[in-house]
């Protein structure tokens, strides 16, 4: 990775830049190099950075690096909506990993994979999964999302009662099928619900 980065440098920047990113990738902040590690692993090696980095006016902003592209891209449009809630994710995860690495308090992920591909959704089961000593709490009203982190991660399940106090069951499972290339989004799980 360090070398197709140092390639795709050569000849966009003078000679001190590039030193500059090499001195920041090996000193960044172990909670960025951390997000960095969960981006890559949810998107499937599509995305491989999160750098903080300043505007000419001096105002912090988020970049990743997109993989074979040369220049890294500001985080917000015209990435999906999907890929946008997957940085956060990533960096949700480090920063708590960062902060609470002693006391291991729960994290709560409230309806964030709506617009989600089925592709790097099962790449973040594999990631939520293969966390330790934290418990996180994720809801949804999706029948369909809860089933898949109960068989994958062995989550406990627990149905919540509506304003009138009644408990709605889940349906049956029902099985769905997307496929996507990393490049490209497949059909989000709202896509698979409504299929």
């Amino acid at each position: 990775m360090r070398q197709e980065v140092a390639d795709n440098l050569v000849g966009y920047y003078p000679a001190a830049l590039r030193d500059h990113f090499f001195r920041y990738e090996a000193y960044a902040p172990a909670w960025l190099q951390t997000a960095s590690r969960y981006l890559e692993a949810i998107t499937h090696g599509r995305y491989t950075g999160i750098a903080i980095v300043e505007t000419p006016a001096g105002e912090p902003v988020l970049e990743v690096t997109r993989t074979g592209e040369a220049m890294p891209l500001r985080v917000g449009p015209p990435l999906s909506r999907g890929t946008l809630e997957q940085i956060y994710v990533a960096v949700r995860l480090a920063l708590v990993d960062a902060i609470d690495a002693e006391a291991r308090l729960p994290m709560f992920l409230d309806e964030l994979f709506a617009h989600w591909d089925a592709h790097r959704l099962g790449a973040l089961v594999r990631v939520l999964g293969a966390v330790e000593g934290r418990q996180v709490v994720v809801s949804t009203c999706h029948a369909a999302l809860a089933d898949r982190l109960e068989r994958a991660c062995g989550a406990r399940v627990i149905e919540l009662a509506g304003p009138d106090g009644a408990v709605v069951q889940r349906p049956p499972r029902r099985l769905a099928v997307a496929t996507a290339t990393p490049e490209q989004e497949g059909p989000t799980l709202l896509d698979l619900l409504e299929g």
